[in-house]
């Protein structure tokens, strides 16, 4: 006869889990997935932006750049799936470019991250100034020798007051309109 009390459970190979437990497991690793898809269409994003302004002459500038710093991530890393994953875009130099109000409105939904942007000598005018109204992230804007006007300096500042702006009329007269609440100092 058998004695129940020294039977053994035969051990099995694999874990047991709850279909609780895999659901749960199954969603982290969907959120997790979610968040690189949203990466990888940043990148892309950002991508399409670098072609589009150097498309039109323009000059960029990546964050680690402008602060002369080591570029982020590793460079293996960096070799294989690209720049645009590491990199975040800080400064566009549209100087002595082919930009103008339709080219600039076409670019500047890829502007979104900039920080610092220069117009010079381009045939941007105020009109065009509409199209950056949206760029919240923009703190020094440096508009030289264009068809802009003081009156569409001020109602560019006035849509982004957190933003300096320089502007050097074609006869050289320079106005600088401060952001309304920051550590800058008006450049002389």
């Amino acid at each position: 006869m058998i004695n129940p009390m020294t039977t053994t459970q035969p051990r099995r190979r694999f874990f047991r889990y709850s279909l609780r437990t895999l659901m749960l497991v199954v969603t982290v690793f969907c959120i997790g997935l979610g968040s690189i898809g949203i990466q990888i269409k940043q990148a892309r994003h950002q991508r399409q932006a670098v072609e589009a302004i150097l498309a039109t002459g323009g000059i960029i500038l990546y964050e680690y750049q402008r602060t002369n710093s080591d570029p982020p991530g590793p460079e293996w890393l960096r070799r294989i799936i690209g720049d645009e994953y590491f990199f975040t875009i800080g400064y566009v130099d549209f100087s002595g470019s082919k930009v103008n109000n339709a080219s600039l409105a076409a670019v500047v939904n890829f502007l979104a991250s900039v920080k610092y942007l220069s117009l010079f000598s381009t045939e941007v005018t105020d009109e065009g100034l509409e199209n950056l109204k949206e760029l919240t992230n923009l703190r020094i804007v440096h508009i030289i020798s264009t068809k802009i006007t003081d009156e569409g300096m001020k109602d560019l500042h006035q849509a982004l007051p957190n933003c300096m702006m320089v502007h050097t009329d074609r006869d050289g007269s320079r106005k600088i309109l401060p952001p309304a609440t920051s550590s800058h100092k008006p450049l002389k």
